[in-house]
Order: C-alpha cells, then structure tokens, then sequence
C-alpha cells in the first residue's frame, strides 16, 4: 500500500529517513550530519504543505509497517535566451529501510512518481545521487534513468 503523507506523517517520515541520512554522513560526512543530531519533523511537514510537493509513503503488505518513502516536487523552468520553457517532476528523496530493501518497495514508489507524472502531463523525471553511493548508481539505471549533467567539485582543507 503507498499513500501520500499529509502534516501528520512527519514525525514517521523524520524516522524512515534515518537510515538514508546516517548512509550520507558516513561517505560524506564533511557534508551530511548525523542522523541523530535533530528531528527532521518541521522540515518534512513543511515540505508536505507546499502545492508543488508531495510524499508518498510505501508500507509492508503483511505488517502495515511504513518500509520507504519518496519526495519530489514539480519543477518548472522558464524559458531563457538558451533554453526552452519545461517542465519536470524533481525527486528529492528516496528512502527505504535496509531490511526492505531488493524487495521491489523502490520500484513501487519511483512507479508511483511516474503515474503522477503521467497524470500531469509531466515527461521528465530528474533526480541526483551522490556518487559514491553505488546502490542508488545501479537503482536508478536499472530504472532506466540516464546522466545527462554531472557535477564536479575540488575537496580543499581547510
């Protein structure tokens, strides 16, 4: 079952990021905090509340336990002296706990993102991944997303 989050699921999607967020830190931690550092919950209710953005939540068949989620928010560009007018859904996050994991529940959800693509006539879907995380690199192009941007940066000390 995946349903969409409303204001009231932000404490529960606060714990279902932990995982992810504890994930980025350790290839990152430069960049990402811990995951226990602080609750997340206003960040993720503020999230739901803007028009353009959605959560939906995915739980286990038998348990009725929330196993994942994915966030996005629908993108428009305007047109520019380089570039045409379009439009896109961005996905944000996508977060399922570890012991859900190779079951199908990322499948479920990135299904879910392209069927609210469809219905709004959207036909691009974007999203980014840290590089060194391998397992999102394979997710994402086995679900046929390609590179079509890279970014680059130089680490200095400090």
């Amino acid at each position: 079952m995946i349903k969409e989050a409303t204001v009231q699921d932000a404490t529960l999607l606060n714990d279902l990021n932990k995982e992810v967020q504890e994930l980025h830190h350790k290839l990152y931690p430069r960049i990402f905090k811990p995951s226990l550092d602080e609750d997340k919950s206003a960040f993720f209710a503020n999230f739901i509340k803007k028009d353009e953005s959605k959560i939906f939540i995915k739980y286990s068949e038998s348990e009725d336990k929330p196993t994942a989620y994915v966030m996005y928010s629908e993108k428009a560009y305007p047109e520019t002296i380089f570039t045409f007018q379009r439009e896109s859904i961005y996905v944000h996050h996508i977060a399922v706990k570890n012991e859900f994991r190779c079951r199908g529940v990322g499948k479920e959800l990135m299904d879910k993102v392209l069927e609210e693509a469809k219905k709004k006539k959207i036909n691009c879907i974007e999203l980014d991944y840290w590089s060194e995380n391998l397992k999102a690199s394979s997710f994402f192009e086995k679900h046929q997303f390609s590179v079509y941007n890279q970014k680059c940066w130089i680490q200095l000390d400090s």
